[in-house]
Order: structure tokens, then C-alpha cells, then sequence
């Protein structure tokens, strides 16, 4: 189990750009918007 906003190293953090993985408030905001009209002109491609 992890504690809620304890650091995990990620074994391919200097891989990642911004240099952290995301949290999952920020990968539901990202769903949300992709499921949304506002990403009706994004065709994934």
C-alpha cells in the first residue's frame, strides 16, 4: 500500500518530461475533458 502523497520512485522517471507521473486528479481532469465536446475536433491520430 502507498500512502496518499508519499513520492514513489517510478523506474522510468527521466523518461517522463515533466519528471513526475501523473496524479489521478489530473488523469480524471484529462478523461473528462477527451469525453467532453470540447474534444470533439482531437481524432487521436
Amino acid at each position: 500500500h502507498v500512502v496518499p502523497g508519499a513520492y514513489v520512485a517510478h523506474p522510468d522517471l527521466n523518461r517522463i518530461p515533466l519528471g513526475r507521473v501523473g496524479l489521478a486528479q489530473e488523469l480524471a481532469n484529462t478523461y473528462a475533458f477527451l469525453a467532453s465536446e470540447d474534444a470533439s475536433y482531437i481524432t487521436g491520430q
